[in-house]
Parts: C-alpha cells; sequence; structure tokens
C-alpha cells in the first residue's frame, strides 16, 4: 500500500510539474500591454485610412480604437476594433496591417506587445 501511496505522489509531482510549465508557456506567449505613445515612438511605418467614400458622402466623423498585436520583430499581428463606427472599421484595420514597428523591448528582451491605437477620421 505504500508503494501505491509512493507512486500516486510521484505521478502527481509529475502533473503538477507539467502543468505549470504549460502555463509558464502560456504567460510567456501573452502579449505584454504597453501604452499607445510607446508604441507610436517605434513606429517604422505607418499608413493612415483612408476616408471610406460614403462616409465622406455623408460627412461622418468619428474616432476608432484597434487593439494591435505587434510581434517580437515589429510586425502587426493582428488588429481588432474595439469602439468606433463600423464604416470606419475596415479602412482602420487594413491600414495598420501595414504598419510596422522596431521591436519594442521590455526588460531588454524584445517581446509581443499589445496597444490601443485610436484614430480619427474628419473629412
Amino acid at each position: 500500500m505504500n508503494s501505491n501511496y509512493t507512486l500516486l505522489r510521484s505521478v502527481s509531482a509529475a502533473a503538477l510539474v507539467t502543468l505549470s510549465f504549460a502555463a509558464m508557456c502560456r504567460a510567456a506567449e501573452e502579449p505584454v500591454r504597453i501604452p499607445q505613445p510607446t508604441a507610436m515612438s517605434n513606429a517604422t511605418n505607418k499608413v493612415a485610412p483612408s476616408y471610406p467614400p460614403v462616409a465622406r458622402q455623408l460627412r461622418l466623423t468619428g474616432d476608432v480604437e484597434v487593439d494591435v498585436t505587434i510581434d517580437e520583430d515589429g510586425r502587426v499581428q493582428d488588429a481588432k476594433v474595439v469602439r468606433g463606427n463600423a464604416v470606419f472599421s475596415a479602412a482602420t484595420v487594413d491600414a495598420v496591417k501595414k504598419w510596422s514597428f522596431k521591436p519594442i523591448q521590455v526588460q531588454g528582451k524584445a517581446q509581443k506587445v499589445l496597444t490601443t491605437l485610436t484614430f480619427s477620421f474628419r473629412p
């Protein structure tokens, strides 16, 4: 009976180590959130969103906030609208995906980061 308990304890410890390692790997993959000014100061190529013709015709104005994930090499990995008029959303996402950044350092190491960029549309 004692050997069964020892075996169970060893298996449980191994499972805990495996789960802890998996959690650490997931945490390492999560982007670090940075403020917009930090992201903007690292931008090397910015493409302005085009003003949609229908929005211009209707004289629509507004702001669009986009969550942008930037990989360790400074490339835009993902862009998702979090707030704003849907008329401007596609143009904003299309433009942001063409942006590039200097690799952003967090604690001395290039890191995947997440930031929110705000774009204003005024005719």
